[in-house]
């Protein structure tokens, strides 16, 4: 019940405070974020940077995406990030998103054609599972 809040919740911006979603993705490491008041998807790479400051460049991938769920009488977990020319994240609202690389785990599966990440907002943020057990006085 609790995802199918959280989901209702991302997709009715129209209604409701625009948030952001943060993705994480190793091997190859990048990161995408998506505002949703403004429709903006930005990828930030360590493979794209600045020759001068050897900074990593925002690559802004699309002005007006929207999340969409395609199946809404089906799986109404399975999202779709895209701005109709293009799918640009397939995400799943599982809880048992993973960047691939640390223990941390994220509400959203995230796939970018091949590769995988996990994905949270603000108000639904990745966790670490050891240190919440940890601090409930459990040592893992």
């Amino acid at each position: 019940m609790r995802l199918a809040l959280a989901a209702a919740g991302i997709l009715m911006t129209g209604h409701s405070e625009a948030g952001t979603l943060r993705c994480s993705f190793t091997e190859p490491f990048f990161t995408i974020t998506w505002d949703s008041g403004t429709g903006q998807v930005v990828e930030l790479s360590a493979d794209v940077t600045d020759p001068d400051t050897g900074q990593p460049v925002p690559r802004t991938l699309s002005e007006h995406a929207k999340l969409s769920i395609p199946d809404p009488a089906g799986d109404r977990y399975r999202l779709i990030l895209g701005d109709g020319k293009e799918t640009i994240l397939e995400l799943k609202l599982t809880g048992l998103g993973d960047d691939g690389m640390s223990e941390t785990q994220f509400p959203f599966e995230a796939r970018r054609g091949t590769l995988d990440g996990g994905c949270d907002t603000a108000k639904y943020p990745a966790y670490e599972p050891y240190r919440l057990l940890q601090d409930l006085g459990v040592d893992p």
